[in-house]
């Protein structure tokens, strides 16, 4: 407190003194006197240094705090300011596109080379078989071209299980003919015109779908599937007995129609057994009269055995495309 009086008091001095002198002075004089009087204070104030020192370090602090956050920011670039860089340069993108293009003119080329060699006819031999473009063979021993058959191994079939019981409208008796031609005969008129119910094991039918030919394999004993083609079963006709699941792979319903498409065919008029309504079947009916309601029941039977098959069997590929 004393040091600041005494400052005060100094200064009062000096102001009286120039007050006097400052009349008398030059410009540069008068400068001189100024910049002699801070230099002054400077010296006369305590803890100016120390002032100055804090604030250094308080800069330094600051600093160091920016630093790292820069080092952490993540720069957000969009479309404009990239196009806009002076060092991105993007004159080679079109040579790049054109590479890609020959590239792929180059395989196409390729592929067509080897199925035009593919498609080559053998001379050396003159009774051998001549394959021409789109599948067709030349049989020299014949005067008739016939396509290439698109029939899939039997090991690869698709499998239906029928029945072979009279309990049930679609059995042995009619189901070649019901679900290739679309046309249902009661078992009932075809045991009275003398028929009886065949055994026969396996059956092929085919199925035309879009002007594709598509086999299956229908089976009314599944005693004679064994164990690898069981993976081949898509579907089961259920004729509605518990004593028709017996030789299935699966022994319990629910796993049965979990792993193959359960469907139950039955008159409109008729209500279905009782297990039925407890299975997951899906249930399709037949009129008695009306024969144009046939090739309806025919396609929503199609239709699930395709949903299936794509959802189920997908390595059974031509049946999905």
């Amino acid at each position: 407190m004393s040091n600041l009086k005494n400052n005060e008091n100094q200064d009062k001095k000096e102001d009286n003194t120039n007050q006097i002198s400052l009349e008398n002075m030059s410009k540069n004089q008068i400068k001189t006197l100024l910049s002699k009087r801070i230099a002054t204070k400077r010296k006369t104030i305590s803890g100016a240094t120390t002032l100055e020192t804090n604030e250094y370090k308080l800069f330094e602090k600051d600093r160091e705090k920016v630093r790292i956050i820069l080092a952490k920011e993540k720069h957000i670039e969009t479309k404009e300011t990239i196009l806009l860089s002076k060092k991105k340069d993007f004159s080679n993108i079109l040579e790049i596109v054109k590479r890609v293009e020959d590239e792929d003119s180059k395989m196409k080329n390729s592929i067509k080379k080897n199925s035009i060699k593919k498609n080559d006819h053998t001379i050396n031999d003159p009774q051998s078989s001549i394959v021409l473009p789109g599948g067709f063979k030349i049989d020299p021993s014949k005067s008739t071209i016939t396509p290439q058959s698109t029939k899939p191994k039997g090991s690869q079939m698709p499998i239906i299980i029928i029945p072979n019981t009279a309990n049930c409208i679609i059995n042995s008796t009619n189901a070649q003919k019901f679900l290739e031609q679309g046309k249902f005969v009661a078992p009932e008129d075809y045991i009275k015109n003398g028929g009886s119910i065949p055994k026969f094991g396996f059956i092929q039918i085919v199925r035309t779908r879009k002007q594709t030919k598509l086999h299956y394999q229908l089976c009314d004993d599944p005693k004679k599937i064994n164990k690898r083609d069981w993976d081949r079963v898509v579907c089961v006709i259920t004729s509605g007995a518990a004593s028709q699941l017996k030789n299935f792979r699966w022994k319990k319903p629910v796993e049965i129609f979990n792993e193959v498409r359960g469907i139950y065919f039955g008159y409109e008029d008729i209500k279905p057994p009782i297990l039925v309504d407890s299975w997951k079947v899906k249930k399709l009916t037949i009129s008695k009269n009306k024969r144009h309601h046939d090739t309806t029941a025919v396609y929503d039977f199609w239709k699930e055995i395709d949903i299936f098959i794509q959802t189920k069997k997908p390595f059974m590929k031509e049946y999905i495309k």
